[in-house]
């Protein structure tokens, strides 16, 4: 059988719970990936999503535009301008905390990455705040301060994005892309918005990857193709954001 493009809830819930267990240990697989939780939903049993807290630094313009000497007149337009209706990272205290989840999408059927990022100016409560349906400390930052933070690859970025506007990262007119790269939406578990990445080119991307890597016969009651189909989404997206952190 081929590998597929998508994955059911169900794949996707066994899948992200062997990638916990093994996460938390010694493996050398899934480095680079960074440690995270499997929480469940409150009163559905069945849906559940991967989650963390983290935290990066915002560039200020100047380091940004440093990051890479051959930066385009149209990258520098892009982390050019910011929203100012969002709360101002004092850069003497440019740390911002990422709230972080990894959610199945119904309508793509595929993983998600869904995230809020806050400011360090008020009582930060971790993953606590996952629990209190997130109320969290901070002050939201703009979408211009978020995309100039070390979470994301510049390099990945300037190459599909053409700019950010208040409310989403446009994709390029060489990006293949249909969607806003990045937008705001409610999050399909927590119901709360989030920002998020569109998964629209998601299951292309891993079925290729799949197609030169897995050297097995795809069994959905096998965790090892779970897992290697959720590596192979999760290589997708550190193209574009470092989750080491």
């Amino acid at each position: 059988m081929d590998s597929p493009a998508t994955l059911s809830r169900d794949e996707f819930n066994r899948a992200c719970q062997a990638f916990t267990q093994l996460n938390s240990g010694a493996s050398g697989n899934y480095d680079g990936f960074g440690s995270w939780t499997w929480t469940e939903h409150k009163t559905i049993p069945v849906w559940g999503h991967l989650t963390r807290t983290s935290f990066s630094k915002i560039l200020n313009k100047e380091e940004a535009m440093s990051v890479d000497d051959a930066f385009s007149e149209a990258g520098r337009e892009l982390f050019e301008d910011e929203d100012d209706s969002c709360a101002h990272v004092d850069h003497q205290e440019d740390r911002v905390y990422f709230y972080e989840s990894i959610a199945w999408h119904p309508t793509y059927m595929v993983p998600t990455y869904y995230f809020q990022t806050v400011d360090s100016g008020r009582l930060f409560f971790g993953h606590a705040a996952l629990k209190l349906k997130h109320a969290i400390g901070g002050s939201p930052i703009s979408l211009a301060q978020i995309v100039r933070t070390t979470r994301f690859r510049r390099r990945t970025l300037l190459d599909m994005a053409v700019g950010v506007t208040a409310y989403s990262v446009q994709p390029s007119e060489s990006s293949s892309a249909q969607f806003p790269l990045i937008s705001q939406g409610d999050h399909p578990i927590l119901g709360t918005p989030h920002w998020y990445f569109h998964p629209c080119e998601t299951a292309a991307a891993v079925r290729e990857i799949l197609g030169h890597s897995l050297n097995t016969a795809w069994d959905p009651n096998r965790i090892e193709c779970l897992l290697r189909w959720l590596k192979s989404w999760l290589a997708v997206l550190t193209t574009a954001i470092d989750l080491s952190s």
